[in-house]
């Protein structure tokens, strides 16, 4: 009889961060994931372009972002990918 061994990985996201202090709560409980919202048809937790790159600047280096958007063209993600990316100098972040 063969035996196998499963490693389970869980992340911790949380969604729709709209200010540093939420952002920073999170990463206190331990969230892995921030996700920062813009863009969108509809929905909550959408915030600026502008606000996303503000928070980004403040914000550990360590915090994993994730940026949820409805922009379907590589074109308008990348635009505003380096918009998003050109405050913080780095394009590594999102």
């Amino acid at each position: 009889m063969t035996t196998f061994q499963v490693t389970l990985f869980l992340l911790l996201k949380v969604c729709c961060i709209q200010s540093l202090v939420e952002a920073q709560q999170a990463l206190q409980v331990g969230a892995d994931l921030l996700v920062l919202v813009s863009e969108r048809r509809s929905g909550p937790g959408i915030i600026s372009v502008s606000k996303i790159a503000e928070l980004i600047q403040v914000l550990p280096g360590s915090a994993k972002i994730v940026l949820l958007t409805s922009p379907i063209s590589t074109a308008s993600i990348v635009a505003q990918y380096q918009q998003r990316a050109s405050t913080r100098g780095s394009a590594a972040r999102c």
